[in-house]
């Protein structure tokens, strides 16, 4: 029995979780074990609850039995690794909105519990991503299938995924008889932020945050491969060569690793639409 500890950035009623969870229960031989905010943490990136206390319940909603943590998407595993035992790997996601581009994988709620696992549990990850847009069908049979077997696929081959501790799935909005899977380097840059000055009713200056998608015209990196090509986007992490002077890295491995995944999902959506 693989034990699988699942979680989001997204909160416990996201239809992503859904999505995800459908997609494990396809799986025999899984313990799925389903930890998960209790309101959306975009962009909190490895943060911890140390300011206050958290609160835990479980509950159950739509036929999955589930904590609810009242912190951030690292505490629920931090939560999971010290009151319900050892895990094998995590799985996040499917957060409703993609992480390509390097700004976003580092401030993402969604990738930053799977490395929270590797850094200190050694166990690998995966992270899903989707690109949103109205039209995205959580219900869609093909999607599920998709998500399925790349699970099935990272979890039967767990123990050989070094150098790589997470790979992170980006899916496009939809899956056509067109759609491919791809393996990408991660953009540096995604966005290009800027400040809105506004004024409230007592005068006072408040500001929000705000930036335009910025896709350089690659089609090895990932933002243009979901945004443009609408690929499924495949990419390595390892959190543990933020360190320049590591001498064991091996990128070739990590590409072979990739690329065998990536081959394996054209295959599947081959079969899907034969």
């Amino acid at each position: 029995m693989v034990k699988v500890l699942v979680t989001n950035d997204d909160g416990f009623l996201s239809p992503g979780l859904r999505l995800l969870y459908s997609a494990l229960s396809r799986i025999e031989g899984l313990d799925i074990c389903v930890v998960v905010p209790e309101k959306p943490q975009s962009a909190g990136s490895l943060g911890i609850t140390l300011h206050k206390p958290i609160r835990v319940w479980k509950t159950c909603i739509d036929g999955i039995d589930m904590y609810v943590i009242s912190g951030r998407p690292c505490d629920a595993v931090i939560y999971a690794f010290s009151t319900l035992g050892d895990f094998d790997i995590v799985i996040s996601g499917v957060n409703i909105g993609d992480n390509t581009g390097l700004q976003a994988v580092l401030a993402s709620g969604t990738i930053s519990p799977c490395i929270y696992a590797s850094i200190v549990k050694n166990i690998p990850g995966i992270s899903f991503s989707i690109l949103f847009k109205d039209n995205v069908n959580f219900r869609d049979d093909k999607l599920i299938t998709i998500i399925s077997e790349i699970c099935r696929f990272v979890i039967d081959r767990r123990g050989s995924l070094k150098p790589i501790d997470v790979i992170s799935i980006n899916l496009p909005h939809r899956i056509t008889r067109n759609t491919k899977a791809k393996v990408c380097d991660i953009s540096e840059i995604k966005f290009t932020h800027y400040i809105v000055r506004r004024v409230d009713p007592r005068g006072l200056e408040y500001f929000w945050i705000h930036g335009y998608l910025t896709i350089k015209p690659n089609e090895n990196l990932d933002v243009y491969s979901l945004y443009v090509d609408e690929s499924i986007v495949i990419s390595g992490l390892n959190a543990r060569y933020i360190s320049t002077i590591r001498r064991d890295y091996d990128p070739d491995r990590a590409y072979r690793i990739l690329l065998e995944l990536c081959n394996y999902v054209n295959d599947v959506l081959c079969r899907l639409f034969t």
